[in-house]
């Protein structure tokens, strides 16, 4: 199967005729228990001046045809951001206890970057927001001292029944830079039976993972070079 066979919607490619009315993005792929295949997609929507905004993006899903890549009906509008640079991305889909949670990322992938999610009793929607107060998921805020733009998430369990989440964040200098760009994080989080997941105990990633779950962990002593003796200590 050819990658743009994906991208097939309705009977048409929906491949970059155009890079802002059709550019498609973070595909991903849900298989449910049922064996029916969904893809859901971040697209680019056309730049509007009125929204004084780079770009916009929302997130489709549609069922497909494994073997073929073939959409099986017209995509649906799973979720519009309004918040931030209206920008929905990396959706996920996880299904637990009847539910299926869509994960996305919004906000764009500078400070505002952070983890949304709602829930549906369907792949295909609609979804529903949770209480107030839970979204965002995980966000560092503006102004953390050592990590920012945490967002782009992906959870897994493993085989012990503990949850985790992956993600994306930077750790910026003094002058705003961030010389190892976006790096790969992970904190533990709680998804109790019917209820909303909790990442990293409801407070924000810090340097340090906070849990129990994992073997201790020995310290690097490091080493330091002056770059003039030709010795390291």
């Amino acid at each position: 199967m050819e990658r743009t066979d994906l991208f097939r919607f309705s009977g048409h490619r929906s491949g970059c005729k155009s890079r802002h009315t059709y550019h498609l993005t973070h595909s991903q792929m849900f298989f449910d228990d049922d064996d029916r295949v969904y893809l859901t997609v971040s697209r680019l929507l056309p730049y509007r001046k009125t929204d004084n905004e780079e770009f916009r993006a929302v997130i489709w899903g549609t069922e497909i045809d494994l073997a073929t890549g073939d959409s099986l009906h017209r995509p649906i509008l799973l979720r519009e951001s309004h918040h931030s640079r209206k920008c929905a991305e990396g959706p996920h889909i996880y299904k637990k206890d009847g539910w299926y949670y869509l994960l996305v990322a919004e906000g764009g992938n500078v400070l505002d970057h952070q983890v949304r999610m709602a829930r549906s009793k369907s792949p295909l929607g609609p979804y529903e927001e949770p209480p107030h107060g839970c979204n965002p998921f995980l966000f560092n805020g503006h102004h953390h001292p050592d990590v920012q733009s945490t967002g782009h998430a992906d959870l897994i369990q493993d085989t012990n029944g503990y949850w985790w989440a992956f993600f994306l964040a930077i750790r910026t200098q003094s002058n705003g830079i961030a010389p190892l760009g976006r790096e790969c994080w992970f904190t533990p989080l709680v998804w109790e039976t019917d209820q909303w997941p909790v990442f990293n105990n409801g407070q924000t990633v810090e340097l340090q993972v906070l849990t129990s779950l994992l073997p201790p962990q020995q310290s690097s002593s490091g080493w330091i070079d002056d770059f003039q003796t030709g010795m390291s200590t």
